[in-house]
Order: structure tokens, then sequence, then C-alpha cells
């Protein structure tokens, strides 16, 4: 199964899932990343910064409770005795599961995504040591300061996304 991070800007929506291409509006994607936990969050730990993923935490809590709000309980406790779910529950759902959801600065984004490419740049031994997704990390990394300047010029808060 493939794993992503995407990108979300805040009064915009979801970026669409391609390759760093600033002019088409999709502004990150990522999948060496999300397989590079490890050595992603021990270099955030030593530069002293937000993990990368630190972005992308409390989706699932907020789509929980979000659930619990809107249906009553979360929607793997749903049985056969509940009423159906419609397509307004879910919109409802979405929508409140966004405004649940925590939104960053993208200075601090910036700050993570330099500290990072430093990091990377002073001990290229972490990324040989890294597994196989993890050379891929600085291409990713940069894509992501490119996508931070272009929400910059929006005006946008950002946070990440886990996608499959």
């Amino acid at each position: 199964m493939s794993q992503y991070l995407t990108m979300w800007l805040r009064g915009i929506g979801p970026a669409k899932v391609v390759q760093s291409d600033p002019k088409s509006g999709d502004l990150f994607f990522a999948n060496a990343i999300p397989w590079s936990f490890g050595v992603l969050h021990e270099a955030a730990e030593r530069e002293g910064v937000f993990s990368i993923f630190d972005y992308a935490e409390g989706h699932d809590e907020a789509q929980r409770r979000a659930e619990i709000e809107v249906y009553g309980k979360p929607e793997d406790e749903l049985d056969d005795e509940d009423p159906e779910i419609s397509d307004e529950m879910l919109a409802r759902v979405r929508e409140r599961a966004s405004d649940i959801d925590p939104w960053y600065e993208l200075a601090d984004g910036l700050e993570t995504a330099r500290a990072l490419l430093r990091f990377f740049e002073s001990n290229p031994t972490a990324l040989t040591e890294g597994g196989k997704f993890a050379a891929s990390i600085p291409d990713e990394l940069r894509a992501f300061e490119v996508a931070l300047h272009e929400a910059q010029k929006r005006g946008c808060q950002f946070r990440l996304r886990w996608s499959r």
C-alpha cells in the first residue's frame, strides 16, 4: 500500500496529488517522506524543530470527534441499528473535522524544511543509512519549501494530510 503526504491550505482545500507544480496549483506531494519517519524525526529532534509529521498529526482525532458530533459515535462503532449515513451527514463530518483539525503557520513549516535540509546536507550518511526511500528526502523537502512559498503568496495557513 502506498502512503503520501499532501498539503491542504486554509480556505482553499487540498492540493492535488502531483509532484510540485506551483503553476497548476498542485503544491506538495511526498511519497518518500512517509516511509522515512525515523530518520526525519531524529533529524528534527537534533535540529530542535517540529518534525514534518507534526504538521500531519491530529486528522484522525479530528475525524473521530466530528463523527461523534454528527453520528453520536465514531463511524467504526455504527451498526445495523443505527440510521444510514447520508451524503449530508458525510459533508457535515468533513466540515466539522476540518474545523477541529489544527492549522499551522507557513513560517514554522519553512523553518522545519530549511533546518532539515541543512541537517541532511551536513549529515549525508543519515540518508544512506535511512532506508531505500531516504535518498529522495532532500528533493521532497525542497518541494515542501517551494509549496510553502507558493502558499505564502496566497496568505494561507497549511496542514499536511496522510493519503493512501
